[in-house]
């Protein structure tokens, strides 16, 4: 999880659960995963990932970003402050950090946001327009690296952003979950009992995490079911096809399917932070300062295995 972590840079560790490969039962198949590399070069915590245009960009807490092609790093970019966030749209990478937005293209800044007096901790775009938010309750609204507006609401720092067609979904460190409409706050989610950290959609579902580590499941804006196998604070969600991704500070990656724990994915050594998905690959970072790289390598019945 981020929002603790961000306050005060303090290295935890979750339970030593190591499982580099694992075989489990989905209904009549066996679903194998393989951790297929292990991405090093950080030298501090990866607090962040993101893709784009065939690239995956990593961000740690020193302030370097990364950029691997191919598992591989062929471009690294070294700022002063925590990169707190990243987000790729139309060619351009973005970076949040201290009282910061940063731009990046080919490498070099190719524009600069003066966001905030506070760290930038998440980012969204939605019809060419940029959302932050910061460690105070205020998200704001840019366009071409002008101000637009701020959507106030929120009682304290802002940990999260998602949209889901044309609403922005806004997690929080005051333990709502905002619903935002042409820049008005439209609803207030309440079931959580800390922070939000996290956000992501999914088969008409909207799952949330939060730092006791449990997942909220949400149907029509109302609650449906709480997940609660993580031991730790939840750092981000990913829905993949039919099946949710939960990483933690406990180390872990848990695989759900139908609200159910299904079995678990990955562990690093230390803190379980982030993760992107691209082309059936799977980027997990933590605070051990690797990427791992995880695939799904095929089905195999029960009888197959005999």
């Amino acid at each position: 999880m981020k929002s603790s972590f961000l306050r005060s840079l303090v290295f935890t560790a979750g339970k030593d659960v190591k499982r580099p490969f694992l075989k489990v039962t989905v209904n009549k198949y066996i679903v194998k995963m393989d951790h297929t590399n292990t991405l090093r070069g950080h030298t501090y915590n990866i607090l962040c990932l993101t893709h784009g245009d065939g690239l995956v960009y990593s961000g740690d807490v020193g302030g370097t970003i990364k950029t691997w092609k191919d598992n591989k790093c062929i471009n690294t970019i070294k700022t002063k402050y925590p990169m707190w966030c990243l987000i790729y749209n139309d060619g351009i990478l973005y970076s949040g950090s201290y009282k910061v937005i940063n731009a990046w293209k080919d490498g070099k800044v190719d524009g600069t946001i003066p966001a905030s007096d506070v760290g930038v901790f998440c980012l969204a775009f939605h019809n060419g327009m940029l959302y932050s938010g910061c460690d105070d309750p205020v998200i704001n609204v840019w366009k071409d690296y002008t101000y637009i507006i701020a959507l106030k609401g929120h009682t304290d720092g802002v940990n999260c952003l998602k949209f889901n067609d044309d609403i922005l979904y806004s997690g929080s460190i005051d333990y709502t979950i905002k619903l935002w409409k042409d820049y008005t706050c439209i609803a207030t989610l309440v079931n959580h009992r800390t922070y939000v950290n996290w956000i992501t959609f999914g088969h008409d579902l909207m799952y949330s995490g939060d730092e006791n580590g449990i997942i909220k499941v949400w149907r029509d804006n109302k609650c449906i079911a709480s997940l609660e196998e993580h031991t730790e604070a939840i750092s981000e969600l990913i829905c993949i096809d039919d099946e949710l991704y939960s990483c933690s500070n406990d180390r872990s990656i848990l695989v759900w399917k139908d609200q159910k724990y299904m079995h678990t994915l990955a562990t690093h050594e230390k803190c379980t932070d982030c993760f992107t998905y691209v082309d059936g690959v799977l980027y997990s970072g933590g605070e051990d300062e690797t990427i791992k790289v995880w695939k799904e390598v095929g089905l195999l019945t029960k009888a197959a295995l005999k």
